[in-house]
């Protein structure tokens, strides 16, 4: 079995305050350090309470957050999905146990997670947050050191790097886009010919 290095994730919520907005879908992908790999899996959160329905609600009013949801296509799904017994934290759990994911191994990995994804599993995913480790690869901190350190770098791969109009505003295709992201850094902005 793979020894994986990274677990990547991307979140879908009402908003950025994971106090008080909730998360609408969270995808997450296995890969190796290089970023080649693995298997993934997403789910869509359904709660039953009224602070949920409360937070729809607003977001599908909200300027930005609206019109983002119901292109991706995130609002109608979320219409036809039933409630669960279990919750999500428990199946992202049980489904990384059952990758071979060993507790405590695997840092957070993509694009802004200190800001955004790892408040809401501190918050909503208490199970999975307290499964990875704590420490965070943020994608969103390589950019802007190559930004800073590199600006000729970062303007030629800045179609890969900087560019949110390709944003699917789904996870596993924005896990995707962050993995592709990474591995730019990595090859061009990491390592660099020593001659021969």
């Amino acid at each position: 079995m793979t020894e994986w290095q990274y677990c990547w994730i991307d979140l879908e919520t009402t908003g950025l305050d994971a106090r008080t907005e909730v998360p609408l879908e969270i995808g997450l992908k296995l890969t190796d350090e290089w970023g080649e790999g693995g298997p993934s899996k997403s789910w869509l959160i359904h709660e039953q309470n009224d602070h949920y329905k409360t937070r729809i609600v607003a977001a599908k009013k909200h300027d930005v957050v609206g019109p983002m949801h119901e292109k991706s296509g995130l609002w109608t799904d979320l219409t036809y999905m039933q409630s669960m017994r279990e919750t999500i934290d428990e199946f992202a759990y049980r489904w990384l146990v059952g990758e071979g994911v060993q507790p405590g191994t695997l840092p957070l990995c993509g694009n802004s997670v200190g800001s955004l994804d790892r408040p809401f599993l501190l918050v909503h995913f208490p199970v999975l947050n307290e499964f990875l480790h704590y420490r965070n690869i943020d994608i969103s901190s390589f950019k802007e050191v190559c930004r800073r350190v590199n600006p000729e770098l970062f303007s030629n791969l800045r179609d890969i790097a900087d560019n949110k109009e390709s944003a699917t505003h789904r996870p596993l295709e924005d896990i995707d886009a962050s993995i592709t992201e990474y591995q730019a850094y990595v090859e061009n902005f990491f390592f660099t010919s020593l001659g021969d």
